[in-house]
């Protein structure tokens, strides 16, 4: 893999790139759903595919064009990529058919996860004096998504209500081509071209059955469970059970309002009282289980904010803490392979939780079963929280203590 080296001063242009481009990233997310479903009117089949295509093109794209890294630098990269979702989305908002979105957001979300390999490996050697640090630098790359997913949601769902969804495409379309013009100032790379697809490949094998990392991965597919649940459950339920579309925006923004404030104070505190990353994991499945339960009571406003804040916190303790074990890796080519490998688990994780949240959630509703989504998720939860104390009390391995 390549040697990617960085000046701490160019971190500035990666955080910005990484914010502009979530803007319509998550406008997008806010209001595809609901507008595959009673807009274009596809079946709850065809959305669950798109959702699906569109979140695991990110993610598989890392594994199988992961040697597109190496053949520009990151400020000529990163700007064709983002050029690419620029014109995706802007075709996006003429596009009717199924077949058409299908191959859209496949082409949008592969460049998509060719830049968030890029980003996440070029500020993994920010940081060289170990992990207490390192987590709040993946922390602030955390909050400046966050700070975007506060008003990008907002205005996908402003102009969704009062325009129409093609707006919501354009508006997305020009966040993408701005963060083409930041990428630009991004650093350069060095290259190596030791490195070719069938080695990649047997590190990426190695990377998924690294011992030290298995109980990474697994955790990574729930937490990706669980944060599908933003963009696939979230607005059906608003829309199809409480019949408050307008409560979608509002929804993104105080899940980004949440992260932007506690993310760096909770880790913090961790820190201060050296809590490890795995009791830490913990915690923030055992809030996922406690959200969940509360789930079951989500027919109140009150309470399906309530759920939302919960989720929400376990996000902000859950991300971090992987991405600084992943990140912890010395090496510079093994740790972007296992940033490649993370990506592949959590597309399996944002599969599961999309099927949940389109497809079995539709059908819950409609029927009036809601009831199997919360304890489904509650099982998710439980099954997180109980494998490292199994890994413990088989192999006595102290760090899941």
């Amino acid at each position: 893999m390549t040697s990617l080296s960085v000046k701490e001063s160019k971190f500035k242009y990666i955080l910005g790139e990484w914010s502009i481009l979530h803007f319509g990233h998550f406008a997008i997310k806010a209001i595809l759903a609901i507008y595959l479903l009673y807009k274009l009117e596809f079946t709850s089949a065809q959305t669950t595919s798109v959702i699906i295509f569109f979140t695991s093109a990110s993610r598989l794209s890392r594994i199988i064009f992961p040697k597109i890294i190496l053949m520009f630098s990151a400020n000529i990269l990163a700007p064709i990529l983002q050029l690419i979702c620029a014109a995706g989305y802007f075709i996006g908002a003429y596009t009717t058919s199924y077949l058409g979105m299908l191959m859209l957001v496949t082409l949008i979300g592969s460049c998509y996860g060719l830049n968030a390999l890029l980003v996440k490996t070029i500020s993994g050697n920010l940081k060289k004096d170990g992990s207490k640090k390192l987590i709040f630098l993946y922390t602030y790359l955390n909050i400046a998504v966050n700070v975007a997913a506060a008003i990008g949601p907002l205005i996908g769902n402003y102009l969704y209500l009062n325009f129409n969804a093609h707006w919501v495409f354009i508006f997305s379309s020009i966040t993408h081509f701005l963060s083409a013009i930041v990428a630009i100032f991004f650093p350069k790379n060095s290259h190596s071209n030791n490195t070719n697809q069938s080695s990649f490949l047997r590190g990426m094998t190695k990377a998924i059955l690294d011992p030290s990392l298995r109980l990474v991965w697994l955790h990574i597919a729930i937490v990706y469970v669980f944060m599908s649940q933003f963009h696939t459950l979230v607005p059906l339920y608003l829309k199809s059970f409480l019949n408050r579309v307008d409560l979608i925006g509002p929804t993104y923004t105080v899940n980004a309002a949440i992260v932007i404030l506690l993310q760096v104070p909770i880790h913090k505190y961790f820190v201060r009282k050296n809590i490890s990353v795995h009791l830490a994991m913990f915690i923030g499945f055992f809030l996922f289980l406690i959200g969940s339960a509360l789930l079951l009571f989500s027919q109140y406003i009150s309470v399906f904010f309530i759920v939302i804040a919960i989720w929400t916190v376990a996000e902000v303790i859950c991300l971090p803490c992987l991405e600084t074990i992943i990140g912890e890796q010395k090496d510079t080519n093994y740790r972007a392979i296992s940033f490649a490998a993370m990506g592949l688990v959590m597309a399996m994780g944002e599969g599961i939780g999309n099927y949940f949240g389109v497809g079995l959630s539709h059908w819950a509703i409609k029927n009036n079963i809601f009831f199997i989504i919360p304890l489904s998720l509650c099982a998710w939860a439980t099954l997180a929280m109980i494998i490292p104390k199994i890994l413990v009390f088989l192999e006595g391995d102290k760090r899941y203590e």
